[in-house]
């Protein structure tokens, strides 16, 4: 072939391969003015390769990223609105696409105009299956504009993943990068999602069959119904491709025949079905809110220079407030009954939710026992309802927690509160920004680790250790079970909660000291750091964002009662009631006795020892990997089903079982929270290094809280 010719014919198809070489190909492809060249710059440094074909003078920058055993290069596409080219641009896009076969399509999506980028995302999802992940950019300004996406809504509903970024501000960039350095899943294009086209299905589906068309998408990577859609539209691309004559024969046998059949053209019918699925998409996933005037009197009232922080936190302890006295009648309780309204009280304890569900599950687990009796009958009814029961009783109280959360976090209340509140933690080296981690560590502190991205590097730091601190859901089960069972006395146990949420807040904040100290020479972690904060205008809450945020974290805790903790339940159950000797029935002679008696000298320095010392040790060892298991442990090792009864048969005083409680608090949370804490550094040092040392912290704790109590 002559120069001219191949000259030619690279013009024409823009045939191009330039990722050879790289252990992992990933392209960004988005419409004009998203933030595209922004994030290429600051994922490859500003190092690139440009690409151009001969006769055209669209360019593709091509950068790398360097990575442990992988060399990841990334192709900076030209802008483009539709994977069906019309423009210059994107037939070079798609062309790239085409001849490269990229590891990942990362098409970005720009969230102050997010229904925009829709139909790339779409079109891209249905061609590339999951090798497609979605990049929101500018997240940093969406909430200020009111806009609000269900992100977890669209992952299930399109089946791949989509991150939340901010170039400029380092959101999300090492969340990105980790999922681009990875190679995907050697598995068929998936299927997940099918847009129905009415009419035309039966057109693309017998063109999906095609034997040559199988061929043919196998060999671009593409999925054969997008391949049999390209096709059916005469994609310029796609077509040039195509070098069988039979397929093409088939596809224009196909097309005049659907082209007789329907009045409007076969690219109209197409497009229009994808929008209506884009609208759909938008109507469920989307939603924009609009200022109000009683929202402007809420934001004077949370940002005045003197009122702001009493207001900020008499507003959390309200809402924390309702959610418990629902849910398990404290301090309600404690109130009606230091008015004089002893029958009330009792009432509102005895027929909380909590309760309730825990007598339910109490009974469930019991007559499964009759039933079915034996050792399978312990197992299922003592073993995996009463473990998981005694956790699921509480999945209420973390509704209801989440719901206002969600309020407070769609109405842009939130950054009010952490902007008041933010000279009370610069002494201990955080920001203001530091409170919506450690505010919503309150319900698990899983998604408090990760919410410290959008802190500076040097405040991340110093937040990562000190939110493990903070008292989850999990601890909170675990508070209020014992409080009931040992502390009868409402005003004692109002002091004891409270005493070990302070006790979490106290060693939260101090930790911050102390990694700020720790990490000054290694890490260049300043003792402050200023606080540079956008406050979104306040606005009503939308109900369906509200609802996004519940459902999502609520479900995320059921979750991990239905894996974690249903696992943890059966192994549980195998360590208390087996042992060297085989089945024993019981904790006595058990593995788990063992193991505890192994331990227990941990809990001496506060006088307790035997059974309860060994029951008690072995449920912080199981509780390493979910703090909920604590309870369920000693629901088990008791062979009581009722978690409060079961913490009361143990032989404990009201001193020791508050010593207990706070080393319960202050060791780290959960296995989980680890590994959250190893995704966002990658170092095991630092895991390990917390690991011990929340440990060394929470027994010195639990022994101090048991002296001082025996002295009071």
């Amino acid at each position: 072939m002559d120069n001219s010719k191949r000259s030619k014919e690279s013009k024409s198809n823009y045939r191009v391969n330039i990722l050879e070489g790289c252990t992992v190909k990933v392209v960004l492809l988005g419409p004009p003015n998203t933030g595209k060249s922004t994030l290429f710059n600051v994922l490859t440094g500003g190092k690139v390769l440009v690409a151009n074909w001969p006769g055209v003078t669209v360019d593709v920058e091509i950068g790398r990223i360097k990575t442990p055993g992988e060399t990841v290069c990334i192709a900076d596409l030209p802008g483009t609105y539709s994977l069906y080219p019309t423009t210059l641009e994107e037939k070079i896009a798609e062309a790239f696409i085409l001849d490269n076969k990229p590891d990942w399509i990362a098409v970005l999506i720009d969230a102050t105009t997010p229904e925009k980028s829709l139909n790339l995302l779409l079109q891209a999802v249905e061609a590339f299956g999951s090798r497609v992940i979605g990049i929101l950019t500018k997240k940093a300004v969406m909430h200020g504009l009111g806009i609000h996406i269900d992100i977890e809504g669209l992952k299930r509903e399109l089946g791949v993943k989509i991150i939340e970024t901010s170039a400029l501000e380092g959101i999300g960039l090492d969340e990105l990068k980790e999922a681009i350095s990875v190679k995907p899943p050697e598995k068929k294009l998936s299927a997940h999602l099918r847009i129905s086209y009415g009419p035309l299905d039966a057109y693309i589906g017998t063109l999906e069959e095609d034997p040559n068309l199988m061929a043919f998408s196998e060999k671009y990577s593409l999925s054969q119904r997008y391949t049999a859609i390209s096709l059916l539209m005469n994609d310029p691309v796609v077509l040039d491709r195509v070098t069988a004559d039979e397929l093409k024969s088939r596809v224009q046998e196909l097309k005049t025949e659907a082209s007789k059949a329907f009045s409007s053209g076969l690219n109209q019918i197409i497009f229009e079905k994808r929008y209506q699925f884009v609208d759909q998409l938008a109507s469920k996933h989307i939603v924009r809110t609009r200022e109000s005037v009683i929202m402007d009197k809420i934001d004077r009232l949370l940002t005045h220079p003197v009122f702001g922080p009493i207001n900020s936190l008499l507003l959390i302890f309200t809402v924390f407030l309702a959610v418990f006295s629902v849910n398990t009648g404290f301090p309600l309780n404690v109130i009606l009954d230091y008015v004089g309204y002893h029958s009330a009280a009792a009432l509102v304890e005895e027929y909380s939710l909590t309760s309730i569900l825990g007598e339910f599950f109490d009974y469930l687990a019991t007559s499964v026992y009759n039933y079915i009796g034996g050792q399978p009958g312990d197992l299922l009814g003592n073993g995996i309802i009463g473990g998981v029961g005694a956790v699921l009783s509480f999945v209420p109280l973390i509704l209801m927690v989440y719901f206002f959360l969600g309020i407070l976090e769609d109405t842009g209340v939130i950054s009010r509160i952490a902007s008041s509140l933010h000279p009370f933690l610069e002494p201990f080296g955080l920001t203001g920004r530091s409170v919506f981690p450690l505010f919503i560590s309150l319900g698990c502190n899983v998604p408090g680790v990760y919410a410290t991205r959008a802190s500076s590097i040097e405040e991340r730091v110093k937040s990562l250790w000190a939110v493990p601190f903070i008292p989850c859901q999990a601890r909170l089960v675990v508070m209020l079970a014992f409080a009931d069972a040992f502390f009868h006395d409402p005003i004692t146990k109002t002091l004891a909660v409270l005493g070990l949420y302070t006790a979490g807040v106290i060693a939260a904040l101090l930790t911050s000291v102390v990694a700020s100290i720790f990490f000054r020479e290694k890490l260049g972690v300043e003792r402050r750091t200023p606080l540079v904060l956008e406050l979104p205008y306040l606005h009503k809450p939308s109900w369906k964002v509200v609802y996004w945020i519940t459902r999502d974290n609520t479900l995320h805790f059921i979750k991990k009662a239905g894996t974690v903790i249903f696992i943890m339940s059966i192994i549980t159950w195998g360590l208390v009631n087996y042992g060297p000797q085989g089945y024993t029935g019981s904790i006595r002679g058990s593995f788990g006795e063992l193991i505890g008696e192994k331990l227990s000298f941990i809990l001496h320095p506060m006088q307790i020892r035997g059974v309860d010392a060994n029951i008690l040790t072995l449920s912080l060892v199981v509780g390493l990997v979910a703090k909920e298991v604590v309870l369920s442990t000693i629901v088990q090792a008791t062979g009581i089903g009722d978690p409060i009864k079961a913490v009361a048969s143990l032989s404990i005083t009201h001193a020791q079982a508050f010593g207990f409680l706070l080393i319960v608090t202050l060791y780290f949370p959960c296995i989980a929270t680890l590994a959250a804490m190893y995704t966002e550094t990658r170092k095991w040092s630092y895991i390990l290094l917390f690991a011990v040392y929340s440990v060394v912290l929470a027994l010195s704790a639990g022994y101090i809280g048991y002296l001082l109590n025996i002295i009071i």
